[in-house]
Formats: C-alpha cells, structure tokens, sequence
C-alpha cells in the first residue's frame, strides 16, 4: 500500500498561508482566513470532481458480523458508501486482541476450494465492489467477529477545519500547492511561479 498522511484542513489551510507570506509562522489565521480557506479548498476539490479528478481518504470502518461474507452499502450490513476498495492495515479482534487481516485479491479468494472452512483467526479478507457490494472472510469464524476495514472511498469535502482525514501518498501536496496558487489573490499577493510547476506535477 503506499504511504498515508492524515492531515486536517487547519493544517493545509495554516501551512499555504505561512508559505505565501500572509502568516508568520507563529501567527494564528483569523476566524474570516479560515472560513476563506476552507471554502477554497473545497473548491478545489470540487473543480477537480468536475474535472475527474478526484479526492481519496482512509476511512477505519468497524464492522461486527458473523459468518463468511458481509452486505456493503448504504443500509446493508456495513452501512457506508459504496467503496472504492480496502486497504492494507485491516485487522480483527478477538478477546481484546488485534490480528492482522491481509487484503486478498479475486484471485488468492478464488483459489480457496473449501469458503465455509471454520476458523477462529481469518487469515484474509476479500472485497467484491460489485453492486451490491460484499466482503468474504476465510476462514470463517463461528461467533460474531469485529472486523476494523481501510476502506478507500472519495472525499468530496472537507466537514471543517479540525477533522483529521488520511489521505494516500501525494494527495496532501495536490491540496497544498493549489491552495498556493489559489489563496494569494485573496491577498493581492502575487502567485510563485515554482508553487504552479509544484501543483501541476503534485496533480499529474
């Protein structure tokens, strides 16, 4: 999997203002700064929807259910969205402890001759995001199992400024550097040139 940062929009928000000189770096943005940001940095986001470009986040999902596969969904068994796939770092607990639960692929869960093979410790979880979504454990435990999924899904805002949101690898500095080049007019400050070659490499 590659790497994940979790991040906040106070964070990306403070960080852009310090970068293009509106802040110093022990400065606190003002309550009008941080509504200004986060509007912006949710348009960012929704230009980019507009554009198919999209905003992923990690999301640990906790999920109680027995037996071999699970409904997931709004109002199914896992009741959220419909997502994009799980991440590696899924694990389920068992007396208090936690066990890593590796994310297979159609592939490793097809070569399984025997699905319904009793077993207290899954040895993996497999994800079949076709409608209507479901997850498979193998083997299959015989009580009811609280289950802890990465789920990757599509960030289509930032709620507000403080809840922390883990981004995969390269989405923090997509975000970063097109506030950049968006919030300095705001200021009537002018746009670094090398903040553009950085957003536009950080999108690519």
């Amino acid at each position: 999997m590659a790497t994940a940062e979790t991040i906040t929009a106070r964070e990306l928000i403070t960080g852009s203002l310090n970068d293009c000189g509106v802040l110093d770096i022990m400065d606190t943005m003002s309550a009008d700064q941080a509504q200004h940001g986060i509007r912006t940095l949710n348009r960012i986001i929704d230009y980019w929807r507009g554009q198919s470009l999209f905003v992923y986040a990690i999301q640990d999902v906790v999920a109680t259910f027995s037996g071999a596969t699970a409904s997931v969904g709004p109002g199914l068994t896992i009741d959220i969205s419909h997502p994009q796939k799980l991440e590696n770092g899924c694990y389920f607990v068992k007396s208090g402890m936690s066990y890593p639960l590796p994310v297979w692929t159609r592939e490793r869960y097809n070569a399984v001759i025997l699905k319904s093979q009793a077993g207290d410790y899954p040895q993996g979880i497999y994800y079949d995001r076709q409608l209507p979504a479901s997850v498979f454990v193998w083997p299959v435990p015989s009580i009811s199992t609280e289950y802890h999924l990465q789920v990757l899904q599509k960030l289509t805002t930032f709620a507000d400024l403080d809840t922390a949101y883990t981004l995969p690898d390269g989405y923090k500095n997509a975000l970063f550097y097109s506030l950049n080049e968006r919030l300095p007019r705001a200021y009537n400050l002018p746009v670094d040139p090398s903040d553009v070659r950085e957003a536009m490499n950080a999108r690519r």
